[in-house]
Order: C-alpha cells, then sequence, then structure tokens
C-alpha cells in the first residue's frame, strides 16, 4: 500500500520519522525477545525426561501488550516457555519470565536511548543485556497509591513471591488506589498535604476476600464490597486529572489484590485451588500508602490516614 508523504515528512498517521522508529523498535524488540528465550531454552538443552524428551521447549506466546514508548506505543509478544525443570535448591519448578520485558513493565521512555546500544551490541549475539538495563531502569520516579492488607500475607506471600513481580520489587500484599500517580519529583509536601486532607475525609473500612478472579494470565483476590476502593480511585484521579488509573488504558477500574501474573492457566488453576482453602478473610483498611521506584525496588514514601 502507498503512503502519502507530505513535504514537511508526515504522514496521514503522524511523522514518517516517528513511524519508521516505532516499526524499528517493535522489531527489535521481537528479536531480543526472541534471543532471550533461545538462550534459555538453549541453556537447559540437555535436561530431559525418561522418555528423553526436552524439559524446556517454546509454547507459542503470551497475550499480546502495548508497551509505551517515546517513540509511540508499539506491541509485543512475549515468547512462551513450558518449564518443567526442578530448582535443585528449593525443589521448586523453575519458571521463565522474561528479564527485557517482564509482565509488569508496560512503559518505557528511554526505548530510544537505547535503540542505538541495540544495534551497537549486535542482533547476532544476542547480548541485549546492557542496553536493556537502561530500558528496564525506565521506572524510576514512577509512584502509586495503594491499601496494605496485610491479614492477606500468610495465605499470598508465598505465591505472590514467586509469580507476581511486583512482591519481588518490594510491594506488599495490596489493592492499588491509583497508579501511575505522579512523578516522584512532584510528590513535594504540597502534594502530600492535599493527599492527607483529601484522603483524611474517607471513613476506614472493612474488606472480606472469599473468592478469587481472573484477568488474561492474572489471577487476584476480589474485595468485597469494592465500593469504598472506587470512591478512593475516583476521588483522588479527580483531585489528579493527569494521573488518570493505569494511564487511561482501561474504561472500568476492577479493585483487586493481585497474586500471579503472566502466568498459564495451569499454574493459576493451582494457586486458586490452595487460595480457595484459607479463604474468606476481613481486612481493615485505614490508610493509603504513597510508594516510590527508586529504579530497582519499590519503596514506601508515606501513609496518610483515614478517617476513624
Amino acid at each position: 500500500m502507498l503512503t502519502v508523504v507530505n513535504e514537511d515528512s508526515s504522514t496521514r498517521d503522524g511523522s514518517l520519522v516517528d513511524k519508521i522508529v516505532r516499526e524499528g523498535a517493535r522489531r527489535l524488540l521481537a528479536a531480543a525477545l526472541e534471543a532471550e528465550v533461545n538462550s534459555y531454552i538453549a541453556e537447559f538443552a540437555g535436561e530431559r525426561n525418561r522418555s528423553g524428551r526436552c524439559l524446556v521447549v517454546r509454547n507459542g506466546y503470551h497475550q499480546s501488550r502495548s508497551v509505551t514508548t517515546a517513540a509511540g506505543t508499539v506491541e509485543a509478544r512475549v515468547p512462551r516457555v513450558n518449564d518443567k525443570c526442578v530448582d535443585g535448591a528449593t525443589g521448586e519448578r523453575k519458571r521463565f519470565s522474561s528479564v527485557i520485558l517482564p509482565p509488569w513493565c508496560r512503559k518505557s521512555p528511554k526505548i530510544v536511548e537505547v535503540l542505538p546500544l541495540l544495534y551497537l551490541h549486535g542482533l547476532t549475539s544476542g547480548d541485549f543485556v546492557p542496553a536493556l538495563e537502561q530500558l528496564l531502569g525506565s521506572s524510576a520516579g514512577q509512584t502509586g497509591l495503594i491499601v496494605r492488607i496485610p491479614d492477606a500475607e500468610p495465605a499470598v506471600r508465598a505465591w505472590r513471591g514467586r509469580f507476581d513481580p511486583s512482591a519481588r520489587a518490594g510491594v506488599p500484599a495490596h489493592v492499588t488506589v491509583l497508579f501511575p500517580f505522579l512523578d516522584e519529583s512532584r510528590t513535594d509536601s504540597c502534594v502530600c498535604s492535599a493527599l492527607a486532607d483529601a484522603l483524611g475525609k474517607h471513613r476506614a473500612f472493612d474488606l472480606q476476600f472469599e473468592s478469587c478472579g481472573r484477568f488474561p494470565e492474572v489471577l487476584y483476590l476480589a474485595p468485597v464490597p469494592d465500593t469504598q476502593l472506587r470512591r478512593l480511585t475516583e476521588m483522588v484521579a479527580d483531585r489528579w486529572p493527569e494521573a488518570p488509573p493505569y494511564g487511561g488504558k482501561f474504561t472500568e477500574v476492577v479493585p483487586h489484590l493481585t497474586i500471579a501474573d503472566g502466568q498459564d492457566d495451569a499454574v493459576l488453576d493451582e494457586i486458586e485451588t490452595d487460595l480457595l482453602s484459607k479463604l474468606p478473610f476481613t481486612s481493615r483498611v485505614s490508610s493509603v500508602d504513597l510508594m516510590a521506584h527508586d529504579g530497582a525496588k519499590w519503596q514506601w514514601r508515606a501513609s496518610f490516614a483515614l478517617r476513624e
């Protein structure tokens, strides 16, 4: 199909340069993901079962998702791996999880800086790590507002530690109120004072967790009732309209406590069976926490009490 290019190098869909960069980013990211999974499979090529079959094989792709970059939004699909190897130290099954594009990664403002480095390190060598460290470090400065659910920890801590990247990044069992919130550079004393004032007018409340729910490749605990959580989200989003929930990606925000992200149905079924034997439980919500990402981990920054 022919593309009409205007005198200013723009097209009907925007800048031709941006279009080329987006397509280049998409292809390079796809190539890097393929190289990463191929390297993982090759590492365990000698691992076989009693029938001589490989324990680590390709298994299609995870659901495609959008990744926001400085050049625009590109679609990415992470290869799926069927991994039946067992960790000798823990006795647990190993799970392949992409370092390049973890399940939580939806935004990468530094990808334009990474593209030249990817070329330098070479697609054929598969040595993308130095450049991609810059890509994955782009979460620094992000903030979010959450309500902690400490009563959930006995039931979910082990599962979240294995299958929820946010747990490994330092986030406790929680329900998100608003993410992403303002950049950390903007969360000064004035913003914190405004948060304290707004949240202090909202009454504390109890939540009951008695069932699981699912999004694609995600298992979560469903809080009941979720009305007060929705009101907290709406209140903060109305006060700071430049920070819509999840960047405005979803028309409806469903309050949930994530247990596993980026897993296939067999894994989610196993987790759900275990969790159902530990439900229900009740948790009191009396504060909202501000968390910030330092480039490696999520760190607590402040707590705002609700009215008792």
